[in-house]
Protein backbone atom coordinates (compact mmCIF):
# COMPACT_ATOMS: atom_id res chain seq x y z
CA UNK A 1 0.00 0.00 0.00
CA UNK A 2 2.82 2.03 0.71
CA UNK A 3 4.19 1.75 -2.65
CA UNK A 4 1.19 2.18 -4.14
CA UNK A 5 0.84 5.53 -2.15
CA UNK A 6 4.32 6.64 -3.33
CA UNK A 7 3.33 5.90 -6.95
CA UNK A 8 0.59 8.61 -6.84
CA UNK A 9 2.04 11.25 -5.36
CA UNK A 10 5.25 11.33 -7.64
CA UNK A 11 2.46 10.93 -10.30
CA UNK A 12 1.47 14.71 -9.26
CA UNK A 13 4.06 16.41 -8.36
CA UNK A 14 5.35 19.28 -10.35
CA UNK A 15 8.56 18.75 -11.14
CA UNK A 16 7.52 15.32 -12.68
CA UNK A 17 4.82 16.91 -14.47
CA UNK A 18 7.44 19.20 -15.75
CA UNK A 19 10.05 17.00 -17.04
CA UNK A 20 6.91 14.98 -18.61
CA UNK A 21 6.03 18.31 -20.52
CA UNK A 22 9.34 18.88 -21.85
CA UNK A 23 10.19 15.59 -22.96
CA UNK A 24 6.82 15.97 -24.46
CA UNK A 25 7.49 18.83 -26.50
CA UNK A 26 11.45 17.56 -27.55
CA UNK A 27 10.04 14.53 -28.96
CA UNK A 28 7.14 16.50 -31.07
CA UNK A 29 10.44 18.80 -32.17
CA UNK A 30 11.50 15.44 -33.55
CA UNK A 31 11.71 14.49 -37.34
CA UNK A 32 9.58 11.47 -38.25
CA UNK A 33 12.39 9.89 -39.52
CA UNK A 34 14.40 10.03 -36.32
CA UNK A 35 11.33 9.29 -33.98
CA UNK A 36 10.88 5.80 -32.14
CA UNK A 37 7.20 4.40 -32.70
CA UNK A 38 5.67 2.20 -31.19
CA UNK A 39 2.56 0.80 -32.67
CA UNK A 40 0.00 -0.80 -30.18
CA UNK A 41 -2.98 -3.26 -30.16
CA UNK A 42 -4.77 -4.86 -27.27
CA UNK A 43 -7.54 -7.68 -26.84
CA UNK A 44 -9.83 -7.30 -23.77
CA UNK A 45 -12.67 -9.00 -22.44
CA UNK A 46 -15.00 -6.06 -24.05
CA UNK A 47 -15.30 -2.75 -24.88
CA UNK A 48 -15.90 -0.81 -21.93
CA UNK A 49 -12.88 -0.09 -19.91
CA UNK A 50 -14.77 1.90 -17.36
CA UNK A 51 -17.39 -0.71 -16.46
CA UNK A 52 -14.93 -3.94 -15.15
CA UNK A 53 -13.36 -5.19 -18.54
CA UNK A 54 -10.13 -6.10 -18.97
CA UNK A 55 -7.35 -6.54 -21.16
CA UNK A 56 -6.66 -10.24 -22.17
CA UNK A 57 -3.75 -9.65 -24.77
CA UNK A 58 -1.38 -6.86 -25.94
CA UNK A 59 1.00 -6.32 -28.58
CA UNK A 60 3.53 -3.86 -29.30
CA UNK A 61 5.77 -3.54 -32.06
CA UNK A 62 8.82 -0.85 -32.45
CA UNK A 63 9.62 1.41 -35.26
CA UNK A 64 12.17 3.11 -36.15
CA UNK A 65 11.43 6.23 -38.58
CA UNK A 66 8.66 3.96 -40.83
CA UNK A 67 11.08 1.26 -40.85
CA UNK A 68 9.90 -1.80 -38.46
CA UNK A 69 13.31 -2.44 -35.75
CA UNK A 70 12.17 -6.12 -35.56
CA UNK A 71 11.64 -5.53 -31.40
CA UNK A 72 7.97 -6.71 -30.05
CA UNK A 73 6.54 -6.92 -26.91
CA UNK A 74 3.49 -9.95 -27.37
CA UNK A 75 1.93 -11.40 -24.06
CA UNK A 76 -1.69 -12.99 -23.05
CA UNK A 77 -2.31 -11.23 -20.18
CA UNK A 78 -4.65 -12.65 -17.26
CA UNK A 79 -7.62 -10.73 -16.87
CA UNK A 80 -8.82 -11.87 -13.71
CA UNK A 81 -12.10 -12.13 -14.73
CA UNK A 82 -13.97 -14.71 -16.90
CA UNK A 83 -14.27 -13.67 -20.31
CA UNK A 84 -17.32 -13.66 -22.65
CA UNK A 85 -18.23 -15.69 -25.27
CA UNK A 86 -19.04 -12.69 -27.29
CA UNK A 87 -15.24 -11.74 -26.98
CA UNK A 88 -14.09 -15.13 -27.53
CA UNK A 89 -16.09 -15.21 -30.60
CA UNK A 90 -13.64 -12.10 -32.35
CA UNK A 91 -10.81 -12.59 -30.78
CA UNK A 92 -10.57 -16.79 -30.11
CA UNK A 93 -8.89 -16.41 -26.33
CA UNK A 94 -10.33 -18.60 -23.90
CA UNK A 95 -10.39 -18.36 -20.47
CA UNK A 96 -8.11 -21.73 -20.60
CA UNK A 97 -5.57 -19.79 -22.73
CA UNK A 98 -4.78 -17.20 -19.95
CA UNK A 99 -5.45 -18.91 -16.97
CA UNK A 100 -1.60 -19.17 -16.06
CA UNK A 101 -0.72 -16.26 -18.27
CA UNK A 102 0.73 -13.22 -16.35
CA UNK A 103 -1.81 -10.45 -15.14
CA UNK A 104 -1.16 -6.85 -15.91
CA UNK A 105 0.10 -5.93 -12.54
CA UNK A 106 3.11 -8.43 -13.52
CA UNK A 107 3.72 -6.74 -17.02
CA UNK A 108 3.18 -3.20 -16.19
CA UNK A 109 6.65 -2.31 -15.80
CA UNK A 110 7.60 -4.25 -18.82
CA UNK A 111 5.03 -2.16 -20.87
CA UNK A 112 5.78 1.10 -19.79
CA UNK A 113 9.40 0.34 -20.39
CA UNK A 114 8.70 -0.56 -23.83
CA UNK A 115 6.60 2.79 -24.05
CA UNK A 116 9.14 5.26 -22.51
CA UNK A 117 10.48 7.53 -25.32
CA UNK A 118 7.63 6.85 -28.06
CA UNK A 119 5.23 8.02 -29.95
CA UNK A 120 2.34 5.40 -29.44
CA UNK A 121 0.52 4.41 -32.89
CA UNK A 122 -2.89 2.97 -33.20
CA UNK A 123 -6.13 1.93 -35.22
CA UNK A 124 -8.80 4.02 -32.71
CA UNK A 125 -5.88 4.46 -30.50
CA UNK A 126 -8.32 5.79 -27.85
CA UNK A 127 -9.38 2.22 -27.17
CA UNK A 128 -5.98 1.13 -26.47
CA UNK A 129 -5.53 4.43 -24.35
CA UNK A 130 -8.36 3.82 -22.51
CA UNK A 131 -7.97 0.07 -20.97
CA UNK A 132 -4.06 0.73 -20.47
CA UNK A 133 -4.65 3.92 -18.59
CA UNK A 134 -7.56 2.03 -16.55
CA UNK A 135 -4.80 -0.71 -16.19
CA UNK A 136 -2.29 1.62 -14.80
CA UNK A 137 -4.72 3.47 -12.33
CA UNK A 138 -5.46 0.46 -11.00
CA UNK A 139 -1.83 -0.67 -9.85
CA UNK A 140 -0.75 2.85 -8.60
CA UNK A 141 1.09 3.91 -11.73
CA UNK A 142 0.22 7.30 -13.70
CA UNK A 143 -1.41 7.21 -17.28
CA UNK A 144 0.76 7.44 -19.98
CA UNK A 145 1.53 10.70 -21.14
CA UNK A 146 3.21 9.85 -24.78
CA UNK A 147 1.95 11.43 -27.70
CA UNK A 148 -0.46 9.12 -29.83
CA UNK A 149 -1.19 8.93 -33.84
CA UNK A 150 -4.10 7.33 -34.66
CA UNK A 151 -4.11 5.34 -38.38
CA UNK A 152 -7.85 5.76 -38.68
CA UNK A 153 -7.33 9.44 -38.56
CA UNK A 154 -4.54 9.24 -41.02
CA UNK A 155 -6.36 7.68 -43.47
CA UNK A 156 -9.45 9.95 -43.47
CA UNK A 157 -6.64 12.72 -44.09
CA UNK A 158 -5.27 10.85 -46.96
CA UNK A 159 -9.03 10.16 -48.30
CA UNK A 160 -10.84 13.32 -47.34
CA UNK A 161 -13.40 10.99 -46.44
CA UNK A 162 -16.03 11.19 -43.20
CA UNK A 163 -16.68 8.44 -40.68
CA UNK A 164 -14.92 5.41 -38.54
CA UNK A 165 -13.05 2.55 -40.66
CA UNK A 166 -12.47 -0.18 -39.19
CA UNK A 167 -8.67 -1.87 -39.30
CA UNK A 168 -10.57 -4.02 -42.00
CA UNK A 169 -11.97 -1.49 -43.85
CA UNK A 170 -8.45 0.37 -44.22
CA UNK A 171 -6.41 -2.46 -44.69
CA UNK A 172 -8.48 -3.23 -47.52
CA UNK A 173 -8.69 0.52 -49.66
CA UNK A 174 -4.29 0.02 -49.00
CA UNK A 175 -4.63 -3.62 -50.45
CA UNK A 176 -2.77 -4.62 -47.33
CA UNK A 177 -3.03 -8.76 -46.21
CA UNK A 178 -5.71 -9.01 -43.38
CA UNK A 179 -3.38 -12.25 -42.10
CA UNK A 180 -3.72 -12.83 -38.14
CA UNK A 181 -7.02 -10.08 -38.04
CA UNK A 182 -8.43 -10.16 -34.60
CA UNK A 183 -5.11 -11.38 -32.67
CA UNK A 184 -3.45 -8.67 -31.12
CA UNK A 185 -0.16 -9.00 -32.90
CA UNK A 186 -1.65 -9.48 -36.31
CA UNK A 187 -3.71 -6.44 -35.85
CA UNK A 188 -0.04 -4.70 -34.72
CA UNK A 189 1.00 -6.03 -38.10
CA UNK A 190 -1.59 -4.09 -40.23
CA UNK A 191 -1.67 -0.95 -38.31
CA UNK A 192 2.10 -0.56 -38.88
CA UNK A 193 2.01 -1.25 -42.46
CA UNK A 194 -1.19 1.16 -42.77
CA UNK A 195 1.02 3.99 -40.55
CA UNK A 196 4.31 3.06 -43.02
CA UNK A 197 2.11 3.46 -46.22
CA UNK A 198 0.03 6.47 -45.07
CA UNK A 199 2.66 8.82 -43.38
CA UNK A 200 5.03 9.61 -46.25
CA UNK A 201 1.64 10.18 -48.51
CA UNK A 202 1.09 13.10 -45.98
CA UNK A 203 4.25 14.74 -44.82
CA UNK A 204 7.61 14.18 -45.53
CA UNK A 205 10.21 12.30 -43.40
CA UNK A 206 11.82 15.27 -41.76
CA UNK A 207 9.14 16.92 -40.79
CA UNK A 208 8.58 17.07 -37.50
CA UNK A 209 6.15 14.80 -35.32
CA UNK A 210 4.09 17.56 -34.18
CA UNK A 211 2.55 17.64 -37.90
CA UNK A 212 1.42 13.76 -37.84
CA UNK A 213 -0.67 15.11 -34.31
CA UNK A 214 -2.35 17.91 -36.57
CA UNK A 215 -4.42 16.21 -38.62
CA UNK A 216 -8.25 16.00 -37.19
CA UNK A 217 -7.35 15.61 -33.74
CA UNK A 218 -5.16 12.93 -33.93
CA UNK A 219 -3.44 13.25 -30.23
CA UNK A 220 -5.78 11.20 -27.90
CA UNK A 221 -3.78 11.49 -24.75
CA UNK A 222 -7.21 12.79 -23.30
CA UNK A 223 -9.03 9.22 -23.77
Amino acid sequence: MRDRLRQLVSAVNPRTLRDNARRRKQLLRQPVERTRFVVVDLETTGLNAYAGDSIVSVAMAEYSGLAATGRQFVSLVNPERAIPQTATAIHGIRDADVVNAPRFSDLVDQIEAFLRGAVMVGHHIGFDLRFLNMGLRGVGHRPLVNPVVDTMVLFLEYTQQLGHYTLDEVARQLSIDAAGRHSAAGDVRMTGEIFRRLCPLLMKPHEPVARLLRFRGADDLKL
